[in-house]
């Protein structure tokens, strides 16, 4: 699923598999723990984090908590085109 039709869904089913590229992302930037991830989702900003030291093969984001830690595994991969 992407992420327009994860956001435009009329009943939201929580999915372990929504593709993220750069065109859906508000911001990007790197921090010290990896690459934070901003989405804007209902006209609300949430926070994501690549860490940098998943696996090469892994690009599932993470929820982050108020300190900017990783907390818990998204439904979001980020996909680098």
């Amino acid at each position: 699923m992407t992420f327009t039709e994860y956001i435009n869904q009329v009943d939201p089913k929580r999915q372990c598999n929504v593709r993220i590229t750069k065109d859906d992302c508000y911001q990007i930037y790197n921090d010290y723990l990896g690459k934070v991830i901003v989405l804007l989702i209902n006209n609300i900003f949430y926070s994501y984090l690549l860490p940098k030291d998943c696996p090469i093969y892994s690009k599932t984001l993470y929820i982050m908590d108020e300190d900017g830690n990783k907390k818990s595994i998204s439904c979001f991969n980020f996909v680098e085109l």
